[in-house]
């Protein structure tokens, strides 16, 4: 998690697994078991979602915040046995992944 951002204890996945938080390292972790070849394809994608509270400093004013670090995906294909690693860049308050926030809508106002 970013400076002055805290996990709300609130997660949830379509999977038989949810994330957990780990507050000594800061690290959110989401242990999958399987995954089957079709999953994104014939049924839907496996999704988790959780919930993060961001309370700004003074020196965040005009700036984004920083809500989430890197995020890293690794697994394994257990029919090809080859690893598979993935990774995003932090996540800010400017939710460039999200079509509907203009940029200028995550910066921290006074």
């Amino acid at each position: 998690m970013g400076p002055n951002v805290r996990f709300t204890g609130v997660a949830k996945s379509n999977a038989a697994s949810a994330p957990i938080y780990n507050e000594r390292t800061q690290e959110m972790s989401w242990l999958i078991d399987r995954v089957p070849a079709t999953t994104g394809i014939a049924v839907a994608s496996i999704e988790a979602i959780f919930q993060v509270e961001a309370v700004p400093s003074s020196s965040d004013l005009g700036e984004t915040m920083v809500l989430m670090g890197e995020t890293q995906l690794r697994a394994a294909d257990d029919f090809t046995e080859l690893e598979i690693t993935a990774s995003d860049s932090e996540l800010t308050t400017e939710l460039s992944d999200d079509p509907t926030v203009k940029p200028a809508d995550g910066t921290v106002q006074p």
